[in-house]
């Protein structure tokens, strides 16, 4: 049986640091939520938008890709063009189906 090894206080303290680190960008992130969901809006591509609130918020790029990575956050215009590609390739899919279908 394989026992689990409790983490020394030196590991405790490395794993809050850094949880902290990223709770406190998160937090300066949903403070200035209105500017953060108009730097995503308005970034041509993730990497823009992670450098972008770098420089917003004063945080590094850990932090900002943790930021980047809420699920809140509005689509980069990188995403926005390909669900918007996709929409187009799924309506020509479509009428291209309902032209050859059987019944």
């Amino acid at each position: 049986m394989r026992r689990h090894r409790e983490p020394s206080h030196a590991e405790m303290l490395a794993q809050a640091t850094d949880r902290l680190h990223i709770m406190q960008a998160l937090d300066s992130a949903l403070e200035r939520w209105p500017e953060v969901s108009a730097l995503a809006w308005e970034a041509e591509s993730t990497e823009e938008f992670i450098t972008q609130l770098g420089e917003l918020l004063g945080i590094d790029e850990t932090q900002a890709t943790a930021v980047a990575d809420l699920q809140l956050r509005r689509i980069p215009r990188e995403q926005r063009a390909w669900i918007r590609a996709q929409v187009d390739e799924i309506k020509v899919e479509l009428a291209h189906l309902r032209s050859t279908d059987p019944t």
